[in-house]
């Protein structure tokens, strides 16, 4: 009978499986295009503490957006902001308690019936009429409802399900619409030669402050140094909600058409150039 070769494996009696890769290092032998390492090291990156971190940083702006845009709704009396106050907790504690329990039972309910996309149809209009309701009703800006509506249905049993239904209407309707009103309002030619000098120091500060301020706080939460510089390069990008934020400061007339437009290029540059510090940042140490 012939004999069948045994794997390295079959011989040593072992099933061993590779070692996951740490982010910044490249395997061995391994060919990969750069490129995708980076992607890795981005995902990776941003599903751990980098993630968590922006993600109650949003959380934040959101909350003092929405006082911002409360406070600023009235003429500035005292018995006025209280109220204000009031009425826009009174707000948020009503929606808070529909979307983190009434929506996620009622999402449930859509899908067991024989309806065509129901489950994404809710979605969409849940965060329409939670966003109408915050500037209506609550006196709020509108990201603060829609960001209940999607805390809320995050707690559903079925929220892979509504992850994969929104992604392409996400990146294929939405996300297009949003990024080409933003640039139909950021007007590039309003920026002239003396607005640069400005224009440069915001970016630095953008990058600085980020990389020592979120830095710091990772340190003193008991990271390592080089984790520290990670966390603090991570959370140098500016997102959507910077943007959204900006766009409600035009819209309210706080701030200047150039002034706009300088922010939209430092959301830019600073998305541009965190893989470049990221892939710095996580850089592998010579041997000497």
């Amino acid at each position: 009978m012939a004999k069948t070769r045994k794997s390295p494996d079959e011989t040593t009696g072992k099933n061993e499986k590779p070692a996951a890769r740490k982010p910044g290092t490249v395997p061995a032998g391994d060919q990969r295009d750069k490129l995708q390492i980076l992607a890795e090291d981005i995902a990776l990156f941003n599903g751990g503490e980098v993630g968590e971190t922006k993600v109650r940083g949003d959380v934040l702006v959101i909350l003092l957006l929405s006082i911002f845009t409360a406070l600023t709704g009235g003429n500035g009396g005292g018995v006025e902001v209280l109220a204000t106050l009031i009425k826009m907790a009174l707000y948020l504690t009503a929606t808070a308690l529909i979307g983190l329990f009434i929506l996620p039972r009622i999402a449930s309910w859509i899908h067991r019936q024989p309806i065509s996309e129901g489950l994404i149809a809710l979605v969409l209009v849940a965060a329409m009429s939670f966003a109408w309701s915050a500037e209506v009703i609550g006196g709020l800006a509108a990201i603060t409802g829609a960001f209940i509506a999607g805390v809320g249905l995050a707690r559903s049993p079925l929220r892979a399900e509504i992850e994969r239904g929104m992604h392409t209407i996400t990146y294929a309707l939405l996300v297009p619409i949003f990024f080409v009103s933003i640039g139909l309002q950021a007007n590039a030619r309003l920026i002239t030669a003396n607005d640069l000098p400005f224009a440069l120091i915001t970016i630095a500060v953008a990058i600085a402050s980020k990389i020592i301020g979120a830095g710091l706080g990772a340190r003193w939460g008991g990271f390592t140094a080089r984790e520290s510089l990670r966390v603090g390069v991570g959370m140098v990008s500016r997102g959507e909600v910077g943007l959204i934020v900006a766009g409600v400061g035009i819209g309210a007339g706080l701030i200047a058409q150039d002034t706009f437009a300088i922010v939209v290029i430092v959301v830019l540059i600073t998305t541009l150039v965190t893989p470049l510090l990221l892939r710095w940042a996580y850089r592998t140490p010579r041997r000497r």
